[in-house]
């Protein structure tokens, strides 16, 4: 019986680990071929960048009512209607004539994954002991760092060799493969349906609010931006009004406020994010536009920074289960600060090596933050909150990949408007790629202070 029940373990990881791949590949593929997209569909450089905020948005709002979901129809279910739902989508994106119906795709696109990751991280609690999450989290992770490693180089050749349409359809037959596996291993566990109505209220200040912000970082330069900023305060004060008092919300506040480790580890997981998500969409233009490169060899030098992630994931998953996820957490942000400040000084005339030292620094310091943070969250909650820790980590990884594009769509506006890109407007582009990058390391530093913060709590283990 031990034996079958260490089997089954095994198997769930197997399943996790290929779906934690696929889809971070699917998303990484896509930086390189955006130039393309860009081009052949007749896309301004702002248009193009909410095909990247697009599917962001989405999987920041819809986190938490997939989880609503899971907790209410099964985990299993949700988590295959995800990868279905996905390889629809992606199959549809391949034969889109226009940017507008691209934007669109990809807003169910978000939704689809939000729908794979809400469920992932209460699979893993609800199977592994907490000695082991950390080593099984460092393997997750460690299979999403890979994905968004070979995305690039594949996503590059694809372009290069046939179009950027093949692109889309590169990750069907592992998601076929995931869907496989999950539907033969992953148990459909027992639960008991609640028969609390959805909280509606609650999504509809959450939705507001992301949304107001994120108009407000897209005309950050006009006053209408800054009005869509307090509208969006305003819309938050009621969010956690209304959050307070629900019996059963969306998003259980309490969380947040009464249990400072799991708040400080998820504002450093938003800061994080906030510094890095736009990383690999400001080097694949500044490596194609500025200094020339072609779709296949950008992908390639896009690889370093997930490589070392790769290398450096797992290994600190292991060490969040022995020492404070905490101090791993911090240092790691503290060297991708580092790493953006090197990229902020980009001018179009830096070497090869500078590019590379910059993300050998922020990819062995995204590692070391990722796991151990994210080790830090689920450890901090009693079992009865797994569900809603495990959607708070795509969550608060869905704010600050939104927040990071939400930077980079404000600045582009500024600097090009609605133009496209020509050779005639590549000095602004440049300095929207160096504003930008100035902008998010500063982030990755708050981040940094953040992580490093000791909160004295007597039921606090992961600290």
């Amino acid at each position: 019986m031990a034996s079958k029940f260490l089997s089954d373990r095994r198997s769930v990881l197997y399943t996790l680990v290929l779906t934690s791949f696929v889809m971070p590949m699917s998303m990484s593929s896509l930086n390189v071929a955006l130039p393309a997209i860009s081009a052949e569909l007749g896309a301004s450089a702002v248009q193009t960048s909410w095909v990247v905020m697009a599917f962001a948005f989405i999987l920041a709002t819809a986190m938490f009512p997939a989880a609503w979901l899971a907790d209410r129809i099964g985990r299993k279910r949700v988590f295959l209607s995800g990868l279905i739902l996905a390889g629809i989508i992606l199959l549809l994106s391949s034969m889109v004539t226009d940017i507008r119906m691209l934007i669109a795709l990809r807003l169910l696109q978000g939704g689809s994954a939000a729908m794979i990751f809400a469920t992932s991280n209460a699979i893993i609690v609800s199977i592994f002991p907490v000695g082991k999450r950390g080593a099984v989290m460092g393997l997750t992770s460690g299979a999403v760092y890979l994905g968004i490693t070979l995305g690039p180089v594949l996503g590059g050749y694809i372009t290069a060799w046939f179009s950027w349409r093949e692109v889309f359809l590169l990750p069907l037959p592992f998601l076929c493969s995931a869907l496989w596996l999950a539907s033969d291993k992953l148990v459909l566990e027992p639960h008991v349906p609640s028969d609390a109505p959805f909280d509606w209220a609650g999504l509809f200040f959450f939705v507001c609010t992301l949304s107001l912000a994120l108009f407000g970082a897209s005309r950050f330069y006009e006053p209408v931006g800054w009005f869509a900023f307090m509208l969006s305060a305003a819309s938050f004060v009621n969010f956690v009004k209304t959050e307070s008092v629900k019996e059963k919300p969306l998003v259980n506040v309490g969380l947040f406020t009464s249990n400072r480790v799991f708040g400080m580890a998820c504002l450093s997981m938003v800061l994080a994010y906030s510094s890095s998500f736009s990383v690999s969409f400001l080097l694949s233009f500044y490596l194609q536009y500025i200094a020339g490169y072609s779709p296949d060899t950008a992908g390639l030098m896009l690889v370093v920074t997930a490589a070392c992630m790769v290398v450096v994931t797992p290994f600190a998953g292991r060490l969040s289960d022995k020492y404070p996820p905490r101090w791993l957490a911090s240092s790691g942000l503290t060297l991708n600060a580092m790493g953006l400040f090197l990229l902020a000084r980009l001018d179009g005339g830096q070497s090869i090596s500078h590019i590379v030292t910059a993300q050998v620094l922020i990819g062995i310091g995204f590692g070391l933050f990722s796991a151990p943070n994210s080790n830090r969250i689920m450890s901090s909650v009693s079992t009865q909150y797994v569900g809603q820790a495990s959607a708070s980590i795509p969550t608060m990884r869905g704010i600050g990949n939104l927040t990071s594009m939400s930077i980079v769509t404000g600045i582009f506006a500024a600097y090009l408007g609605s133009a496209m890109i020509t050779p005639e407007n590549t000095g602004a582009l440049m300095n929207g790629i160096s504003l930008s990058f100035s902008i998010i390391s500063v982030l990755a530093v708050l981040g940094a202070a953040t992580s490093m913060i000791r909160v004295h709590k007597a039921s606090d283990t992961a600290s």
